[in-house]
């Protein structure tokens, strides 16, 4: 596990990735506490999963125009600038809860404008990583930012719930999460150097749309990668929305029975994550990918059979420490054959239809468990995985596309040179100082 820390020793992506841990846990205190807040409020679960929606939903729309500000322009000013922006909407927020705002359309609406400042920056972030650490450290960073979301997801929550012992109200919370943008923002502005891409792509905004998704394409390892999200998001990756519904309908719990379930999860997903990139260096990539294929659907099978809290938990674990190594080797795989002049472009497309299908497969997926049942629903997904886990086996294709290297489109480098790096890291700054 300690080669998967090794990024860390890097003083910017140190930075970055220690003010993104902050970040991404302001995002869950803000999502957890508005969401309960409404739905308190209201008593609906449409109002509560229009909450959720303004949170995430703009990932699908902004993401791919983010991408083209991030292969424009400079990644580190367009994350200055997307940045300082969610800081501000984010405040406007705090004051209208602090003067008692409660209308959940109103609020959604204000959470759908920060949503969307985050929607094109995120891109610039995801592009710059590669350049903060060297080659071979790039899977090992890959995988600490998995944790930092897993890690957000577990300390965010906690820290809702933190806020309503002590009797702080929602705008203390949202306060909070502006304050997280703010550190993430200066972490960002004592990078003393810039991310501009090598080439500059000069067409209209869809031809360079189009550009992007023709590299998603035919760039095999990126279009395994995507491939991957999507298949997950329609047979499996669900269940962590329907957990409060395993909890109370299935195994008959309360409350407190989401957070077992919710913090076991989270807690599986962290330590996978981090012993990923010490995995990868004893077996292949595809040999990972195939196996925590193979064991997630086992892994599903347990925890929808279950009938007592402690089987649920040992599948859920089980689970959600399957799923990390799964996103831990695709997203690596998508870092590593992503072109550099088209990363951002490549990373953004991915990103949109990622959040978009994982939306869409919770409906269905909800939908269908609302008409069948919640364990033959995903005992069905699970049998689906185990062929896809047989099938991907026994293709030679498929697993040298996993294994890499994977050849980008003619004319394009298949993977980041390293030289940046080197040449940053030979006269860093003496000190950080403001530009």
């Amino acid at each position: 596990m300690r080669s998967g820390l090794l990024p860390l020793k890097r003083r910017l992506f140190s930075l970055f990735w220690g003010a993104g841990l902050v970040s991404d846990a302001g995002t869950w205190l803000q999502l957890v506490t508005i969401g309960t807040l409404v739905a308190a409020d209201t008593g609906k679960a449409t109002k509560t999963a229009l909450i959720a929606a303004a949170t995430f939903a703009p990932q699908g729309i902004g993401s791919p125009f983010g991408g083209i500000l991030a292969d424009r322009y400079d990644r580190r000013h367009v994350l200055l600038r997307t940045l300082g922006l969610q800081t501000l909407v984010t405040l406007v927020l705090t004051i209208l809860l602090a003067s008692g705002e409660r209308n959940a359309n109103h609020l959604a609406l204000v959470m759908l404008f920060q949503s969307a400042a985050g929607a094109l920056g995120q891109p610039s972030f995801q592009a710059i990583i590669p350049d903060l650490v060297p080659q071979h450290e790039v899977q090992a960073a890959v995988s600490l930012g998995l944790t930092s979301w897993n890690t957000g997801r577990v300390i965010g929550p906690a820290l809702a719930g933190l806020f309503l012992v002590v009797g702080l109200g929602p705008a203390w919370a949202v306060g909070a999460n502006a304050l997280t943008f703010a550190v993430l923002w200066v972490a960002v502005l004592f990078a003393r150097r810039s991310f501009t891409p090598a080439a500059v792509p000069t067409d209209s905004v869809l031809g360079e749309l189009r550009v992007g998704a023709q590299t998603l394409w035919k760039t095999p390892g990126c279009r395994m990668a995507t491939f991957t999200y999507v298949f997950l998001h329609f047979t499996l990756i669900p269940f962590m929305g329907l957990i409060p519904k395993m909890a109370l309908d299935v195994l008959g719990g309360t409350k407190r029975t989401v957070s077992v379930l919710t913090s076991a999860q989270g807690a599986a997903a962290i330590v996978a994550a981090l012993a990923a990139t010490s995995l990868l260096q004893r077996w292949s990539r595809s040999t990972l990918y195939v196996t925590f294929l193979g064991l997630s659907a086992g892994a599903s099978v347990l925890y929808v059979t279950s009938t007592g809290l402690t089987q649920a938990t040992i599948g859920i674990a089980a689970l959600g420490a399957s799923v990390s190594v799964i996103f831990a080797v695709v997203g690596g795989m998508l870092q590593r054959d992503a072109p550099a002049t088209k990363r951002g472009r490549v990373l953004s497309l991915n990103s949109a239809v990622s959040g978009s299908t994982y939306g869409l497969g919770l409906l269905v997926l909800g939908w269908l468990v609302d008409q069948w049942s919640m364990p033959a629903v995903f005992v069905i997904g699970a049998g689906i995985q185990a062929a896809a886990a047989v099938a991907f086996r026994s293709s030679k294709t498929l697993r040298s596309v996993v294994d890499g290297p994977t050849a980008a489109p003619r004319g394009d480098a298949g993977k980041a040179s390293e030289a940046p790096f080197e040449a940053f890291e030979a006269s860093p700054p003496a000190r950080l100082r403001l530009p």
